[in-house]
């Protein structure tokens, strides 16, 4: 019977654990190589492949207990002449009998006070038309298509 290692590698940012201390924990920083005449390089971040399920890849900040936690922002890039770059989030697909998989978009709730905004916002332009919002539920070959629900909360 041949045994092999599995190998986990973890990149951990420097503690602050100095009693009393208000240093910052260290930070990680991961970035691709830059090119001053070509294209800069890619990075690309993927959860592992399974025989039964796929590795799950989780982007997080940490709860705390004082304070605000920390801000998960996702941004490309401005260009200065052509094409920004787009952002697409897909969810997968299935070919059996399960369901696709969901995409939920969910402001923060509070106690005390309002709770978050979710925003969705074509953009804006000054010298052509602006960019355009659509919504365009599921069809269906054989059921129902999904439907477009507008809510509203009720406490």
């Amino acid at each position: 019977m041949e045994f092999r290692r599995v190998l986990f590698r973890s990149v951990t940012g420097g503690a602050s654990t100095s009693a009393g201390s208000s240093d910052n924990g260290g930070e990680v920083q991961i970035t691709s190589g830059a090119s001053s005449t070509a294209e800069g390089g890619a990075l690309t971040m993927s959860a592992g492949l399974g025989g039964t399920n796929s590795g799950v890849m989780t982007l997080a900040t940490q709860d705390t207990t004082s304070g605000n936690s920390g801000a998960v922002s996702i941004t490309s890039g401005d260009a200065t002449s052509g094409v920004a770059g787009p952002m697409t989030l897909t969810v997968g697909s299935t070919d059996d009998a399960s369901l696709g998989g969901a995409l939920t978009l969910t402001a923060g709730s509070a106690s005390n006070t309002n709770g978050g905004k979710t925003q969705i916002t074509a953009g804006a332009s000054a010298g052509g038309n602006g960019g355009e919002a659509t919504f365009t539920a599921g069809a269906s070959s054989g059921g129902v298509g999904g439907a477009i629900q507008d809510r509203k909360s009720v406490v």
